[in-house]
């Protein structure tokens, strides 16, 4: 989770497709738990889509629900 400048909480994820940005999502300060990497292949692509937008779903849900997204992460 990061904080905007106007004290704004946001959870950054990344996914990279096939795999191999691990360490780069890392370096830009990413926690394991808000990386996917899908498989070159339509159905993980989808599945992969479908976790971010289960949790943006539950984050959107208020204050509570959005700080317990963020801990817990896609894991």
């Amino acid at each position: 989770m990061r904080k905007d400048r106007g004290g704004g909480e946001h959870i950054i994820c990344g996914v990279s497709i096939g795999g191999g940005a691990t360490a780069t999502f890392t370096d830009l300060g990413i926690p394991a738990k808000w990386q996917l990497e899908p498989d070159r292949d339509g159905f993980a692509f989808d599945a992969a889509m479908a976790q971010v937008s289960r949790a943006s779903r539950s984050a959107s849900k208020g204050a509570g629900a959005f700080q317990s997204v963020a801990g817990r992460g896609f894991r």
